[in-house]
């Protein structure tokens, strides 16, 4: 998950990891970060956040969500 990820900044740049605001924010909106997220950029807080949101409203009869993987942002090295 990636706390500086920004809605709109460049999903272009030559780091592992795009969609934050030092990249900068293209013209065009095929380079545009989207609100919820870019295969080019880690997970945007709201994506996390929206799927903890479904969770609770459509599986409530569940005990528990284990949520598990790759969570670290990538550009922390």
């Amino acid at each position: 998950m990636d706390l500086n990820y920004t809605a709109g900044a460049s999903t272009l740049c030559d780091f592992p990891i795009c969609c934050h605001e030092e990249h900068g924010f293209p013209n065009t909106n095929s380079a545009m970060a989207p609100e919820y997220g870019s295969p080019k950029c880690d997970t945007p807080t709201k994506l996390f956040e929206s799927g903890l949101t479904f969770i609770k409203e459509k599986l409530s009869d569940i005990d528990a969500v284990l949520i598990s993987g790759d969570l670290s942002a990538h550009n922390e090295w």
